[in-house]
């Protein structure tokens, strides 16, 4: 049968017996505890009906004055949020989109023709693949490596000659995730100047994502990258930062200089005017939502604390599980040492416990069994979830 479909559009995939096993018992009505969510209008970070409406609400939203950067005022807010982390950004070098896939993608067609190649991080999300097909640019992952400091003071690195290693004359970015998703990984100080000078050593551009940046560990610090000598593109939006998925607004910082940044804008600006993607209202409330987002923020990171402080708990002294250091971000990876097979461990886990958790090959962690748990679902949740994976082992271990 004649599909139609172009060959980038025909992605198809098995699904995995993890997947199978969830729809056959959701059909059946088992209840599942899920720890894969990280939705927060799903998690009770729900904002007053009310109080979003008055913070779009103006009588400039039956206007509509469009900007290939986006409207002036939004982005005047944006770069007020960067002021308060004493980071000077002009508003001129942002651009508004709906989504930081939208950016992405906005900057692969910058960036690369079909057939070039960027570089991705190695464990991570793997959306940045689908992206890159999508605008038929090939991807290829490089490692992120744990240092050997011990169980508290490792800490996932960029392994700088396996990054040298995967460049060719195709090579058009390298995307750098901070903090990486679902490793919770942030650049040291050292790392963000290692990979300026890498980068302009080889004449890559940088592109960084950055929509987990709000929500580092205590005692992290926060890395704005910036080059003279190649561009970097900062991304972020209020879908993490503010918990407002459903708002739909987050950006491109441009950074360069020079006539090279001339010429990036310009293209950036015919790319930006084709689409238009963000629409009025969100735009000129952005300012409010900035300010009644503070709260849900620290709700936020209460919980993300608390969870955190529950597993160490639990876990620290464990023999059979290691929590993967973690820096920041929605996600603990856990090392299960007994098992050699995470998605044999998660269907046990889901099956005969009724927990949901991600397998750590679904983010290309290789080599042990590692699965993955949302750190933001609520506390009691969170909590049951956790003692069940440690039943789950025990039952386990007394079939062995």
């Amino acid at each position: 049968m004649k599909t139609y479909l172009s060959d980038k559009a025909s992605y198809s995939e098995e699904e995995n017996e993890l997947t199978l096993l969830q729809k056959k018992l959701r059909v059946e009505g088992r209840k599942i505890l899920d720890l894969t969510v990280t939705n927060p209008t799903a998690l009770g970070f729900e904002y007053d009906g009310r109080l979003l409406g008055n913070a779009i609400s103006s009588s400039g939203i039956n206007q509509y004055n469009p900007d290939p950067r986006g409207m002036l005022q939004a982005r005047e807010a944006i770069a007020g949020y960067y002021r308060g982390r004493n980071i000077f950004v002009d508003p001129g070098d942002l651009y508004l989109t709906s989504g930081t896939s939208e950016a992405l993608s906005i900057l692969l067609k910058l960036l690369c023709d079909p057939g070039d190649e960027i570089l991705i991080p190695s464990p991570g999300y793997p959306l940045f693949e689908m992206i890159a097909a999508l605008e038929n640019i090939g991807s290829t992952r490089y490692h992120l490596t744990m240092s050997d400091g011990g169980n508290q003071s490792s800490r996932w690195e960029i392994d700088f000659q396996d990054l040298e290693n995967r460049i060719t004359h195709k090579t058009k970015a390298i995307i750098l995730i901070q903090p990486n998703n679902p490793t919770g990984s942030v650049l040291s100080g050292r790392e963000a100047v290692e990979i300026v000078k890498f980068s302009e050593r080889n004449g890559i551009p940088l592109i960084v994502d950055e929509v987990f940046s709000e929500y580092l560990d205590p005692g992290e610090k926060y890395s704005f990258i910036s080059s003279g000598e190649i561009p970097v593109f900062t991304l972020n939006g209020i879908s993490k930062m503010l918990l407002l998925p459903q708002m739909k607004l987050a950006w491109i910082h441009a950074g360069s200089s020079g006539e090279m940044k001339k010429i990036l804008k310009h293209s950036l600006d015919i790319i930006c005017d084709t689409y238009l993607t963000v629409n009025t209202p969100v735009q000129l409330g952005l300012h409010n939502l900035f300010e009644i987002g503070k709260s849900r923020q620290e709700e936020m990171k209460k919980r993300l604390k608390r969870n955190m402080f529950f597993a160490h708990n639990i876990f620290d002294s464990s023999s059979e599980v290691r929590l993967i250091p973690r820096e920041g971000g929605w996600s603990l990876v856990l090392e299960i040492g007994s098992e050699s097979d995470d998605e044999n461990f998660c269907v046990d886990l889901l099956l005969n416990h009724n927990v949901l958790v991600h397998p750590g090959y679904m983010f290309d962690f290789t080599g042990k069994c590692f699965i993955i748990l949302s750190v933001i679902v609520p506390e009691e949740e969170f909590a049951a979830g956790i003692r069940l994976i440690q039943n789950c082992l025990h039952s386990r271990k007394m079939k062995k």
